[in-house]
């Protein structure tokens, strides 16, 4: 499938966000399996005040997969500058970031081939 085009906004969120991960949670500069798909206001249905916070149509949603084992500090740290980059270089109102954090386990990252790349190989016999 061909690479769609990114406008520049697009772009300067997508790089806030790598510049948050790689810094707070020091992952390697070329891990980056990232999906980015721009939805339309009609596709997002957001509480506009849950939890006193005050969302607009310029909500940018985030869903982050890696590792368990972060520190509650490290995710936090995460959250913080990803949001404070987000408003700084790309416009985005604090209020609009929602960050959404998976951890799995390291057996479930078959980065190819078929093998998951943090998990031993089995022994032949």
């Amino acid at each position: 499938m061909p690479r769609s085009p990114w406008g520049s906004s697009e772009r300067r969120r997508w790089q806030c966000f790598t510049e948050a991960t790689g810094a707070r949670l020091r992952s390697p500069s070329r891990d980056r399996f990232q999906v980015f798909r721009v939805q339309s206001s009609q596709a997002l249905i957001y509480g506009e005040s849950f939890l006193a916070v005050h969302r607009t149509d310029g909500i940018v949603v985030v869903q982050v997969t890696f590792n368990v084992g972060r520190t509650t500090e490290q995710k936090v740290a995460l959250y913080r500058r990803a949001t404070q980059l987000l408003a700084e270089k790309a416009g985005v109102s604090p209020d609009d970031v929602l960050i959404n954090p998976v951890e799995v386990q390291r057996e479930n990252w078959p980065f190819g081939r078929g093998a998951p790349r943090f998990v031993p190989p089995p022994e032949t016999e």
